[in-house]
């Protein structure tokens, strides 16, 4: 499931966000708000232990900015260094749709998930040699059938 999420960063307080476990913050706009004092405003995140610069926006120049990020599950810090408060806008998603691995990977770290990955990669062609082993069966009763009748030809002729 997606929802809409958003939040107002208001200038020198920072605003924790907690992801909880399964979800994935997607980002996509920050803009200024209505009311708005001349002057740059930087919105700025902490996020995986890394300080970054998202946007920098400036009244009647730059009121708004896109953006294409996802958080995934964890805490992010937002912060706005400026005069202007800063509203970002995007999506919280819910990682388990369509993804029965998902739960898993949630819960363990990040090496973990790549051993899901190992397995899962492990885990795949088996099911499609499974099909392929179907099909042979299917052929193999057809020729025990040819052979069912060879094989009476030759009782008979004992």
């Amino acid at each position: 499931s997606m929802e809409f999420w958003s939040t107002v960063i208001k200038p020198g307080k920072p605003q924790k966000v907690e992801i909880a476990d399964g979800m994935t913050l997607r980002l996509t706009q920050c803009s200024l708000g209505e009311t708005v004092k001349p002057g740059r405003s930087v919105l700025k995140v902490k996020a995986a232990g890394k300080d970054c610069v998202l946007t920098s926006l400036m009244a009647d120049k730059v009121e708004s900015s896109i953006l294409e990020l996802m958080f995934e599950e964890g805490e992010v810090i937002f912060t706005v260094v400026g005069p202007n408060e800063i509203h970002l806008a995007g999506n919280m998603l819910d990682n388990d749709d369509g993804d029965d691995m998902g739960n898993m990977m949630g819960e363990e770290s990040s090496d973990g998930d790549d051993d899901e990955d190992d397995e899962d990669n492990e885990e795949a062609p088996p099911q499609k040699s499974g099909k392929k082993m179907v099909k042979a069966a299917e052929e193999d009763m057809e020729e025990d059938e040819e052979d069912g009748e060879e094989d009476d030809e030759e009782d008979g002729e004992e």
